[in-house]
């Protein structure tokens, strides 16, 4: 016997059709989902792999500024020893000065004084003559 495939003369056959279009919808829709997941999961993969690659270029370039700033600080300290020494050294020539200055003017001192006396003996020969 010939078949019949006509929809009018099959009633049965166009509820099949219509859920054979059902389930290849909702088939393609998981398969579209589970490709989604599986793109998703590789974008994921990927980002991770290209945040850790950028997580390690801050980490070495973190680990170049703190070295460079650690150097800087270094030659810095050092110059400030330096310069601290050369200002110690100063200090203590000119407390070394001070102090012959100070010797001088102390002689210096008693010079004037004894001209002082000098003048006021010389002063009062005049004054009694």
């Amino acid at each position: 016997m010939p078949r019949k495939t006509s929809a009018s003369t099959q009633p049965n056959a166009l509820a099949f059709s219509s859920n054979a279009s059902v389930k290849p919808s909702w088939s393609d829709d998981v398969h579209k989902l589970t490709s989604d997941v599986l793109l998703l999961k590789c974008d994921f993969e990927s980002l991770k792999q290209s945040n850790k690659q950028e997580i390690e270029k801050i980490q070495k370039s973190h680990k170049r500024f703190v070295e460079k700033v650690r150097e800087e600080g270094k030659a810095a300290i050092k110059k400030l020893e330096t310069e601290c020494e050369k200002q110690k050294s100063e200090t203590e020539n000119l407390s070394v000065r001070l102090c012959e200055v100070e010797k001088e003017l102390s002689k210096t001192r008693k010079e004037n004084d004894e001209l002082k006396a000098q003048l006021e003996v010389q002063s009062e020969k005049r004054y009694d003559m």
